[in-house]
């Protein structure tokens, strides 16, 4: 059920797939059957089931059959593999007997024991007495394999020493980067620790830096008022101190960075050209390098200007300009007072919760309808006079 010519689409196909995969059999089934019923129908695929159940049935009784068949074989020509290994085992025995007697002869136990068995040597070199279980007797007790002959070791070739040579540096090199893998691996759990590790001092220098500074900071603002600074004079010139504080540390954090990055690519540099390359390879690597020294150079520069900047943001104003400063604020004050707009939204306010708090009294009984109206006018005549009030007091501020 999993030829490609059974299904409509190969989606649907790596969908059965994926089915069977899972272990959802059921689900596979299902998409099968469905795709199947396409192109035979239900009663085709009931067909092809039950010739599958047939031929499973037969498949099993050839299977019985051909047992029976292999036990009958085994029971007729046992008899006939018994004699024949019987005459082979005689004649190998016969051979290694031989081979033995000529290539140990002279030996002094291998002609003992035979005398011992009653074997003896004719005057040509021929023995006499020897039957089956003399035979068995020395063939098991005097191995081939121990008698050495000049030449009759197998040796490895030219061809075979090479390739064992080519195994052990394939081996060799591959236990190399299995070692280096290792090596690499720890160097990678070394440097997570050493993060965090880092991590934690940096936080912990981070709480004694900030308890330091405020410590610093609070004492400072009191020196700057027994000196008689203002607090708000004080405050900006700690906010300063802050700033500037800040821009130092961080400069130098990123500057030991920088070094750090410009100590790597030199290292680089440094390790092509042991490695054989050029000057002209590493050309544009090298200018570039220089290029970024320079600018490492610059940012004192830099620092200094940043320095200044907030140094000058955060100077402490003359009495003249904190003097000009409080006049712009009560002149934009006026302006808000004697814009129409203004006057005209704040009259209709003042109006509305006149009116409303008039209205809830007649309606509660609080007021009676004389008191509701002089409370609407007093209280719209209040609104005048506030406003007229605080124009003057303006004025009057703008003109000392």
């Amino acid at each position: 059920m999993s030829e490609k010519a059974l299904f409509s689409s190969e989606e649907v196909r790596l969908h059965a797939e994926a089915l069977m995969e899972q272990g959802d059999s059921a689900a596979a089934a299902r998409v099968m059957t469905t795709e199947l019923a396409k192109k035979i129908g239900q009663s085709g695929i009931k067909a092809l089931k039950d010739f599958g159940e047939e031929a499973s049935k037969l498949g099993k009784l050839v299977g019985v059959l051909i047992l029976r068949f292999q036990v009958f074989i085994s029971n007729a020509l046992k008899p006939l593999l018994q004699l024949l290994n019987s005459a082979l085992g005689n004649l190998d025995q016969r051979a290694r007997f031989g081979q033995l007697a000529k290539e140990l002869k002279g030996d002094e136990a291998f002609e003992a024991r035979l005398k011992e068995l009653g074997v003896k040597r004719s005057g040509r070199g021929g023995l006499t007495g020897v039957n089956d279980e003399v035979r068995r007797k020395i063939v098991s007790e005097f191995g081939l394999e121990n008698i050495f002959v000049e030449g009759g070791q197998i040796t490895p070739g030219a061809a075979d020493l090479a390739r064992d040579q080519e195994i052990r540096d394939r081996a060799n090199k591959k236990r190399q980067k299995d070692i280096e893998r290792s090596i690499k691996a720890v160097n990678r759990e070394l440097e997570s620790a050493q993060k965090a590790y880092d991590k934690i001092v940096q936080s912990l220098d981070d709480a004694v830096r900030k308890n330091r500074d405020k410590v610093a900071f609070e004492k400072e603002y009191a020196e700057l008022i027994e000196r008689g600074s203002t607090p708000a004079a004080a405050k900006q010139a700690i906010e300063l101190k802050k700033q500037l504080d800040e821009l130092n540390r961080q400069y130098d954090i990123q500057v030991k960075k920088l070094d750090l990055e410009i100590a790597s690519v030199q290292a680089a540099i440094t390790k092509a050209q042991a490695e054989g390359a050029t000057k002209e390879a590493l050309e544009a690597q090298v200018k570039a390098l220089e290029e970024l020294k320079k600018k490492r150079d610059e940012l004192e520069g830099k620092k200094a200007e940043a320095e200044g900047a907030a140094k000058e943001a955060g100077k402490p104003k003359s009495p003249r300009e904190r003097l000009q400063d409080a006049i712009t604020e009560i002149k934009g004050g006026l302006n808000e007072l004697l814009d129409p707009v203004n006057q005209i939204i704040s009259l209709a306010q003042t109006l509305g919760d006149a009116f409303s708090e008039s209205f809830k009294g007649i309606i509660n009984g609080s007021m009676t309808a004389r008191e509701a109206l002089a409370n609407l006018f007093q209280r719209t005549a209040d609104h005048f006079l506030d406003m007229a009030a605080r124009m003057i007091a303006a004025q009057i501020q703008m003109q000392i």
